[in-house]
């Protein structure tokens, strides 16, 4: 009886290992910075739009950003990451993991972080 319990306990913790790996690696659950400077080119920003935010028309934080933003009275571009296949490339390329991703000048903002939001914008001058 004792070897049958003790070889269900390590039948379950290999188990739960593994799945633990697998899930990591599945939906990509990484430590990243949430504010870093990117050199990707991105497409659309000039001298008036600083701002590019890329997010999904279902994502509650990339609703959070936008009214932010409009409240702020900023101009900035919105992707529709699921909609716009060049966009989509872009998020990519930035090695995008979720939603929204905000761009400001070259930072890269990952999430909806408000206070990295507000001191890049007072970063920026904007």
């Amino acid at each position: 009886m004792k070897f049958f319990y003790s070889k269900n306990v390590l039948i379950f913790i290999v188990t739960f290992v593994v799945f633990t790996i697998f899930f990591k690696s599945y939906f990509n659950v990484q430590q990243r910075n949430e504010v870093e400077q990117t050199s990707v080119k991105i497409t659309g920003l000039n001298e008036h739009i600083k701002i590019k935010v890329y997010g999904t028309n279902w994502c509650p934080y990339c609703e959070k950003t936008k009214k932010l933003l409009v409240q702020k009275k900023l101009p900035f571009i919105f992707i529709d990451v699921e909609n716009d296949a060049s966009g989509h490339e872009e998020f990519e390329k930035l090695r995008g993991d979720k939603y929204p991703l905000i761009i400001i000048g070259n930072i890269l903002i990952r999430g909806f972080n408000v206070p990295a939001i507000e001191n890049q914008l007072t970063q920026q001058k904007l």
